[in-house]
């Protein structure tokens, strides 16, 4: 049986879209059997048509032709079908055999020398027999192989069911935690809006504190100012501009002679803020904007909270300003600024 044209289109073709008969065809004909293989597929075809005359001389050899005959009949057709791919296999397996970049150009040749082979086996007819067998062998064990893969692929195809029903568990899993990541989300907005505006409550809140805790500050610092007797020149304020003042309070003491009371307020009073409020009521350029808003020295200067620490305290009566507090002057200041 000649290899046709059409035969090597057909079997490259079957190599291309088969990879599993491509990777077999490649381990096969990489063995030194089967390299020589096309030569015994020549031999055949010469020795089926001469034993087509001889096998009559007996009845199992005939059997035993007739279904080689119709194995390698299949073969053939199957391989048709698969000619591309074997143009793959056997570029590959003259790019091995001859280690070329010139694939083509050793097809032939090796084409050529397959043709020299096949005129060479007209010499070993006798071994015809012995290659039938050894191809029927061969052929055997390839029908346990391709039966052997047939198994490989149920399993590879319950294997890919079972993949494909996780898959789904998983898909239906993602969707179901997406919709919960959404509702996350929208949770998380809202908790956000209601920080914010919890915050903003809070600042008006600590707006307010601040203001009542001054309005405090001032009403105890002008009763204080009167027990004391001081006669006040007019309502406790507050300077606001970079480096404010909470309470300021313009008065004149029993001598006739006009001060200034500086407060500072805080609810809950330490020694930094004691120290910062000291430092800027001795800023000569601080005093100087005091003295600009209409409010000249000399100063007293008190801090007015609701709680002061012990550091606080003992910061106060080592700058020597004064301490009040809701209940009236806690530590009286030792003298006036400025």
């Amino acid at each position: 049986m000649d290899f046709t044209r059409q035969d090597y289109y057909h079997f490259l073709q079957l190599l291309r879209e088969n990879p599993e008969f491509r990777e077999e065809v490649r381990r096969i004909l990489l063995s030194e059997e089967l390299l020589t293989l096309p030569d015994l597929v020549r031999e055949l075809s010469a020795s089926v048509r001469e034993l087509s005359i001889t096998q009559k001389r007996t009845e199992k050899r005939v059997d035993q032709i007739s279904i080689a005959l119709q194995e390698l009949a299949a073969a053939q057709k199957r391989t048709e079908e698969r000619v591309d791919q074997l143009s793959i296999a056997l570029q590959e397996l003259a790019a091995a055999q001859k280690r070329t970049e010139e694939r083509v150009d050793q097809l032939s040749i090796a084409l050529q020398e397959l043709a020299a082979a096949q005129k060479r086996t007209e010499e070993r007819v006798d071994q015809l027999s012995i290659a039938l067998q050894e191809l029927a062998a061969a052929q055997k064990r390839t029908e346990e192989r391709v039966d052997q893969l047939s198994i490989a692929l149920q399993e590879l195809a319950a294997a890919q069911k079972r993949t494909e029903e996780r898959v789904d568990q998983l898909s239906i899993a993602l969707q179901e935690l997406a919709a919960a990541q959404k509702r996350t989300e929208e949770e998380v907005i809202k908790l956000a809006i209601k920080i914010d505006r919890t915050r903003s409550e809070l600042a008006g809140l600590a707006t307010t504190l601040g203001t009542t805790l001054e309005e405090e500050a001032a009403s105890v610092l002008e009763t204080v100012m009167r027990q004391k007797g001081y006669r006040l020149l007019g309502e406790a304020t507050s300077l606001r501009w970079d480096g404010d003042v909470d309470v300021v309070l313009p008065v004149e003491d029993p001598q006739g002679r006009r001060l200034t009371v500086l407060m500072e307020s805080k609810a809950r009073l330490g020694r930094r803020e004691v120290m910062n409020w000291v430092a800027r009521t001795r800023s000569e350029d601080w005093r100087k904007h005091v003295q600009e808003k209409g409010y000249p020295g000399p100063y007293l200067v008190y801090a007015y909270t609701i709680r002061a620490d012990a550091a606080a305290r003992e910061a106060i009566i080592k700058t020597g300003i004064g301490l009040m507090k809701g209940e009236g002057e806690v530590i009286p200041p030792k003298g006036w600024v400025g």
